[in-house]
């Protein structure tokens, strides 16, 4: 489907976002978008928060501001976020994404800032047939684990 469409890899969200028992969205790590596609966000009430942004304030300054321990989070986490250097296997890996470390304190502190209150999680874009010696597989396989155990560490803390 092309970009244009109102139904392509970039427009998930803004349909998520329509769904009576959601309160909120906001995309962290986002990068190379049209004007279009991060007009239509705002105007869907979602939130987007480039890389530079979690270069220049950090994870938990982004995390505090954004999370709600009283409300139940659900991450969905977009592996092409991260640089194409970490996560080859996507369906669009680019550079400029963010760095494993950068990645996992967000987890880290997106899970502080939840005191564990995390309803789901998941990892999308994962392209297996684009896969460089399963690194990105292992790297998410990784993020699934210290997500688990981060949620783990915080709840009911």
């Amino acid at each position: 489907m092309p970009l244009q469409s109102e139904f392509n890899h970039g427009t998930q969200t803004t349909h998520i976002r329509k769904l009576p028992f959601v309160r909120n969205i906001t995309v962290i790590g986002a990068r190379n978008s049209t004007a279009a596609e991060f007009r239509r966000a705002k105007q869907a009430g979602i939130r987007i928060i480039p890389v530079s942004e979690v270069d220049a304030r950090g994870a938990k300054a982004i995390m505090q501001e954004v999370i709600d321990a009283n409300v139940p989070t659900y991450v969905s986490l977009d592996i092409d976020g991260m640089d194409a250097i970490y996560v080859p296997g996507t369906t669009h890996p680019e550079s400029g994404g963010m760095t494993f470390k950068q990645q996992k304190d967000l987890l880290f502190e997106l899970n502080k800032a939840a005191k564990g209150n995390v309803c789901g999680f998941d990892i999308v874009e994962l392209c297996p047939a684009n896969d460089v010696n399963h690194v990105t597989a292992l790297t998410a396989s990784k993020l699934t684990a210290l997500m688990m155990g981060y949620r783990s560490h915080f709840l009911n803390k």
